[in-house]
């Protein structure tokens, strides 16, 4: 029992000294794999710049076109962890490697890709933050361009239900893309058929809603660049909602949609009752899941000729 007891103080007081800390790790590691010359620890301090999930080198934080090619992507890690990098490379010295300065890799597993739109951080607010900045760069100088981060946020805020989860569920929603300040989200019938909407988006307010259906998401985005929907179907040029003065002299009839968490929602409007019950029966017929219905509106007509507005002035005075 004495005799134990002494030899575990040796043992400590050994331990305490790094040089043969550092020589019992790699004789430990010689254990593990009596073939590799090189140790864990010893592999690392000597090859800094490998990449890895682990460890980022300075040269893979610029693009390749930054390192003289012509890409504007960035490189992506090829190994999860360093020692995952370490069971793959044969160093110097080692059976299969007849250099005396260069280490061989394989079995490259490339979790997150073998190219990467932003320079990869391992802190993943970092690189969310990295992808917003280059979806803001795609079009500079041009306001409307929110990712579908910032549009589920400011939805969020605004204390709608556009994005959750409930919503989506209920839709039967698979696929959401964001699109300039516009919505593309892919939803499918009880029976299994698939439906594209497309929803505006306001920054002002938080809202998203729907303006229009396609029939692809390549559509949506073709209709979307074509300026279908620059401007509010509840509000057209020449009419103002509820003016100050005036005889409300121009009545218009708006289709609405009830959707759960937001109530009825304005789908779009048209100006006689045929067009009205053509487009209920239509949506009907299409979407019999979702309760549709039709209001009448009142209007001013504000005439955008300014001689025209000059004259009911005058005559006002």
């Amino acid at each position: 029992m004495l005799g134990s007891l002494i030899l575990a103080g040796v043992g400590a007081l050994c331990m305490s000294n790094p040089r043969r800390r550092r020589k019992a790790r790699r004789s430990k590691s010689r254990r593990r794999n009596p073939e590799r010359k090189w140790s864990f620890e010893r592999a690392k301090s000597a090859f800094p710049h490998r990449f890895t999930m682990e460890h980022v080198p300075d040269w893979a934080k610029q693009s390749f076109q930054a390192q003289g090619g012509s890409s504007r992507a960035y490189p992506a890690p090829a190994y999860r962890t360093d020692r995952e990098w370490y069971d793959s490379t044969v160093f110097p010295g080692e059976p299969g490697n007849r250099s005396r300065k260069f280490a061989q890799t394989s079995n490259q597993s490339w979790p997150l890709g073998k190219t990467l739109s932003a320079p990869y951080s391992r802190n993943p607010r970092r690189r969310r933050k990295a992808r917003r900045a280059k979806s803001r760069r795609k079009n500079p100088g041009k306001k409307g361009y929110y990712t579908i981060a910032e549009i589920r946020a400011a939805n969020k805020a605004a204390g709608n239900h556009y994005f959750d989860r409930g919503t989506m569920k209920f839709f039967r929603t698979t696929k959401v893309v964001a699109y300039h300040n516009h919505v593309i989200a892919v939803n499918h019938y009880p029976d299994g058929r698939q439906y594209i909407n497309i929803a505006s988006f306001n920054p002002s307010t938080g809202d998203v809603r729907k303006v229009s259906d396609a029939s692809s998401i390549e559509d949506a985005k073709g209709r979307i660049d074509g300026g279908a929907f620059k401007s509010n179907p509840r509000r057209h040029k020449g009419r103002r909602r509820n003016p100050k003065g005036g005889k409300l002299n121009k009545k218009a009839y708006v289709l609405q949609a009830y959707y759960p968490g937001s109530g009825w929602d304005d789908v779009l409007e048209e100006d006689t009752k045929e067009d009205i019950r053509r487009q209920i029966k239509t949506y009907r017929d299409n979407d019999p899941n979702t309760p549709y219905r039709w209001v009448s509106r009142r209007y001013k007509e504000i005439s955008t000729n300014p001689r025209r507005r000059r004259r009911s002035k005058r005559r006002a005075r």
